[in-house]
Protein backbone atom coordinates (compact mmCIF):
# COMPACT_ATOMS: atom_id res chain seq x y z
CA UNK A 1 0.00 0.00 0.00
CA UNK A 2 2.80 2.55 0.92
CA UNK A 3 4.75 1.40 -2.34
CA UNK A 4 1.73 2.35 -4.24
CA UNK A 5 1.18 5.96 -2.52
CA UNK A 6 4.55 6.37 -3.49
CA UNK A 7 4.65 5.85 -7.39
CA UNK A 8 1.10 7.59 -7.56
CA UNK A 9 2.61 10.95 -5.72
CA UNK A 10 5.40 10.39 -7.68
CA UNK A 11 3.49 9.76 -11.04
CA UNK A 12 1.55 13.26 -9.74
CA UNK A 13 4.58 15.05 -9.30
CA UNK A 14 6.13 14.35 -12.95
CA UNK A 15 3.40 15.21 -14.58
CA UNK A 16 2.67 18.65 -12.84
CA UNK A 17 4.49 21.63 -14.49
CA UNK A 18 7.91 22.86 -13.83
CA UNK A 19 6.44 26.36 -14.71
CA UNK A 20 3.50 27.94 -14.31
CA UNK A 21 3.03 31.58 -15.55
CA UNK A 22 0.07 34.07 -15.46
CA UNK A 23 -2.21 32.53 -18.18
CA UNK A 24 -2.66 29.95 -16.00
CA UNK A 25 -5.30 32.04 -14.99
CA UNK A 26 -6.64 32.80 -18.34
CA UNK A 27 -10.24 31.20 -19.81
CA UNK A 28 -9.00 31.09 -23.26
CA UNK A 29 -8.27 27.51 -23.94
CA UNK A 30 -5.09 28.31 -26.32
CA UNK A 31 -3.88 30.28 -23.60
CA UNK A 32 -4.23 27.87 -21.33
CA UNK A 33 -2.54 25.47 -23.13
CA UNK A 34 0.55 27.41 -22.63
CA UNK A 35 0.09 28.23 -19.08
CA UNK A 36 3.16 25.73 -18.26
CA UNK A 37 5.92 27.09 -20.85
CA UNK A 38 8.54 28.69 -19.28
CA UNK A 39 8.27 31.90 -21.59
CA UNK A 40 6.37 34.31 -19.06
CA UNK A 41 3.28 35.13 -21.03
CA UNK A 42 1.29 37.86 -20.82
CA UNK A 43 -2.41 38.44 -22.61
CA UNK A 44 -3.00 41.20 -24.48
CA UNK A 45 -3.56 44.05 -22.52
CA UNK A 46 -2.96 46.82 -20.30
CA UNK A 47 -0.29 45.26 -17.96
CA UNK A 48 1.65 43.60 -20.93
CA UNK A 49 1.88 46.71 -23.07
CA UNK A 50 3.13 49.06 -19.67
CA UNK A 51 5.47 46.32 -18.95
CA UNK A 52 7.02 46.73 -22.40
CA UNK A 53 7.49 50.32 -21.98
CA UNK A 54 8.55 50.37 -18.56
CA UNK A 55 11.29 47.74 -18.79
CA UNK A 56 12.12 48.94 -22.62
CA UNK A 57 11.61 45.87 -24.21
CA UNK A 58 10.55 44.99 -27.69
CA UNK A 59 6.82 43.03 -27.74
CA UNK A 60 6.90 39.22 -28.92
CA UNK A 61 3.26 38.64 -30.16
CA UNK A 62 2.22 35.25 -30.59
CA UNK A 63 -0.97 34.20 -32.13
CA UNK A 64 -2.81 30.98 -32.91
CA UNK A 65 -5.58 29.23 -31.80
CA UNK A 66 -6.21 25.65 -29.78
CA UNK A 67 -6.51 23.66 -32.89
CA UNK A 68 -4.19 24.80 -34.83
CA UNK A 69 -1.49 21.88 -35.72
CA UNK A 70 1.28 24.62 -36.47
CA UNK A 71 0.69 26.43 -33.02
CA UNK A 72 0.91 23.11 -31.02
CA UNK A 73 4.37 22.24 -32.95
CA UNK A 74 5.27 25.78 -32.10
CA UNK A 75 4.89 25.42 -28.36
CA UNK A 76 6.72 21.66 -28.47
CA UNK A 77 9.53 22.65 -30.22
CA UNK A 78 9.88 26.14 -29.27
CA UNK A 79 7.67 27.57 -26.30
CA UNK A 80 8.30 24.62 -24.27
CA UNK A 81 11.96 25.06 -23.97
CA UNK A 82 13.70 26.13 -21.14
CA UNK A 83 16.79 27.84 -23.18
CA UNK A 84 14.08 29.46 -25.68
CA UNK A 85 12.11 30.72 -22.35
CA UNK A 86 15.24 32.65 -20.59
CA UNK A 87 16.40 34.17 -23.68
CA UNK A 88 12.38 35.50 -24.47
CA UNK A 89 11.81 36.57 -20.83
CA UNK A 90 15.58 38.10 -20.81
CA UNK A 91 14.99 40.57 -24.15
CA UNK A 92 10.92 40.92 -24.95
CA UNK A 93 7.79 41.03 -22.97
CA UNK A 94 5.89 37.83 -24.49
CA UNK A 95 2.54 38.73 -25.63
CA UNK A 96 -0.14 35.61 -26.48
CA UNK A 97 -2.62 36.14 -27.79
CA UNK A 98 -5.91 33.88 -28.84
CA UNK A 99 -7.24 34.58 -32.27
CA UNK A 100 -10.53 32.86 -31.97
CA UNK A 101 -10.94 35.91 -29.66
CA UNK A 102 -8.82 38.58 -30.84
CA UNK A 103 -9.75 37.98 -34.64
CA UNK A 104 -8.75 41.93 -35.25
CA UNK A 105 -5.01 40.75 -34.45
CA UNK A 106 -4.69 38.36 -35.87
CA UNK A 107 -6.12 40.29 -39.42
CA UNK A 108 -3.46 42.85 -38.44
CA UNK A 109 -0.51 40.57 -38.08
CA UNK A 110 -1.54 38.85 -40.98
CA UNK A 111 -1.72 41.42 -42.99
CA UNK A 112 2.17 42.77 -42.11
CA UNK A 113 3.39 39.14 -43.15
CA UNK A 114 1.66 39.18 -46.23
CA UNK A 115 3.42 42.53 -47.16
CA UNK A 116 6.75 41.47 -45.91
CA UNK A 117 6.62 38.21 -47.93
CA UNK A 118 4.89 39.46 -50.83
CA UNK A 119 2.41 36.04 -50.87
CA UNK A 120 -0.45 34.67 -49.02
CA UNK A 121 0.40 32.26 -46.04
CA UNK A 122 -2.05 29.66 -45.35
CA UNK A 123 -4.82 30.97 -42.95
CA UNK A 124 -4.14 28.31 -40.17
CA UNK A 125 -0.82 29.17 -39.45
CA UNK A 126 0.46 31.38 -36.09
CA UNK A 127 1.98 34.52 -36.38
CA UNK A 128 4.69 35.91 -34.57
CA UNK A 129 5.71 39.25 -34.91
CA UNK A 130 8.15 41.55 -32.76
CA UNK A 131 6.82 44.80 -32.12
CA UNK A 132 8.81 48.27 -31.39
CA UNK A 133 6.35 50.39 -31.18
CA UNK A 134 2.73 49.73 -30.31
CA UNK A 135 1.00 48.72 -33.49
CA UNK A 136 3.69 48.51 -35.85
CA UNK A 137 5.49 45.76 -36.22
CA UNK A 138 9.32 45.42 -36.81
CA UNK A 139 9.56 42.25 -37.91
CA UNK A 140 6.96 39.19 -38.49
CA UNK A 141 6.75 35.53 -39.84
CA UNK A 142 5.24 32.45 -39.43
CA UNK A 143 5.57 29.40 -36.90
CA UNK A 144 9.39 28.87 -36.93
CA UNK A 145 10.94 26.17 -35.10
CA UNK A 146 14.20 26.82 -33.68
CA UNK A 147 17.18 26.24 -34.80
CA UNK A 148 15.74 26.43 -38.32
CA UNK A 149 17.78 28.20 -41.38
CA UNK A 150 14.11 28.33 -43.14
CA UNK A 151 13.30 30.53 -39.56
CA UNK A 152 16.37 33.23 -40.11
CA UNK A 153 15.89 33.93 -43.71
CA UNK A 154 11.76 34.58 -42.99
CA UNK A 155 12.94 36.23 -40.68
CA UNK A 156 15.12 38.59 -42.57
CA UNK A 157 12.69 39.23 -44.91
CA UNK A 158 10.04 41.08 -42.64
CA UNK A 159 12.59 43.57 -41.13
CA UNK A 160 10.89 46.83 -40.95
CA UNK A 161 7.57 45.96 -42.17
CA UNK A 162 5.30 49.19 -41.40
Amino acid sequence: MIFGAVVLAAAVASASPRHTNRLAHDTSRYLLQHASNPIDWYPWGDEALKTARKQNKPIFLSIGYSTCHWCHVMEAESFSNAEIGALMNAHFVAILVDREERPDAGHLLADRAHRAHGRVHAAGQQREGLLIELGRASRCGDDCPAHTPACRRSQSRCSSVK
